[in-house]
């Protein structure tokens, strides 16, 4: 179990403005080779913040997105919504961020993100998230563009986004083999 002092406190909260570069747990600029804005896991840095209330998890499928919006550590990180979108395209983030991101989420994701009767800004979701850790997002993918156009939508709220890899579900000991998808790996565990 996490202690809230192991990750940012909301005094130190990074906030987004649409495509920024800077990590979300530093507030310093990504380095070079990881413009993307996506933290590979580390355990157990990488673990939902204890005072979480909500966090997401996102797999790539091979044709849509398969979303789950889970409670926080006082309800035992149980999904609390379930949806599917289609893959992004690149047309979906042309436009603003927070618009594209509302678009993908449904009510009650929106109203957690920008507040409930708000419309999808930075400056709400800056609002919204003054007094909360930054939103954790868990990324399960093999599609690399699918996993970069999602990091890039979710820099336009405060948020972490998390790409968990194969050896975060079970090592090549454990039988894991190299062109084995990740996807597939996170629904065995």
């Amino acid at each position: 179990r996490q202690s809230a002092n192991a990750h940012p406190t909301p005094s130190s909260i990074h906030h987004c403005s649409q495509g920024d570069n800077m990590s979300p747990n530093t507030a310093t600029p990504v380095p070079a080779s990881d413009k993307s804005g996506i933290q590979t896991a580390t355990w157990p840095g990488s673990a939902p913040v204890y005072a979480e209330k909500h966090f997401a998890s996102i797999v790539c499928g091979n044709s849509h997105l398969h979303w789950a919006f889970h409670n926080g550590f006082d309800n035992d990180f149980k999904p609390a919504l379930f949806w599917r979108t289609p893959h992004l395209k690149v047309s979906d983030l042309e436009s603003d961020l927070t618009h594209a991101l509302s678009r993908h989420l449904p009510q009650f994701a929106h109203d957690f993100v920008f507040g409930q009767g708000n419309n999808a800004t930075a400056a709400t979701a800056n609002l919204i998230f003054q007094n909360r850790p930054l939103l954790s997002v868990y990324i399960v993918s093999c599609v690399t563009e699918q996993s970069e156009m999602l990091a890039k939508m979710w820099s336009g709220v405060p948020s972490r986004v998390v790409l968990l890899e194969g050896n975060d579900f079970f090592t090549k000991d454990e039988g894991r083999y190299e062109s084995m998808g990740t996807d597939r790996l996170a629904v065995l565990r």
